[in-house]
């Protein structure tokens, strides 16, 4: 097949590739965001919306719970179980 020549074939190819484009599996995904509506986090990372749940007070406790014990005994087997931490909160002064 050779070239579409004419005065209107800008137009009618340009047309055809329209249509050829809402019928596109791939394009229609991309480009409709449905797969966003979708989605309970609309199209946020999984983190961001854990991030911005509501805290329970476990996790509360365990925010307030002493961070160096944590660090410090992260790699070695510790001798103080975390539920112990998550279930005694310690104030802790924020700068």
């Amino acid at each position: 097949m050779g070239k579409c020549r004419g005065l209107h074939t800008a137009g009618k190819i340009h047309g055809h590739q329209r249509d050829r484009k809402c019928q596109d599996q791939q394009y229609k995904k991309a480009h409709l965001c449905t797969a966003l509506k979708a989605n309970p986090f609309g199209g946020a990372s999984h983190a961001k919306g854990i991030e911005k749940a509501p805290l329970f007070k476990r996790e509360r406790c365990m925010y307030k719970a002493d961070a160096e014990f944590l660090i410090n005994n992260s790699q070695e087997s510790s001798k103080q179980p975390v539920a112990l931490l998550l279930l005694e909160p310690k104030e802790v002064e924020l700068h």
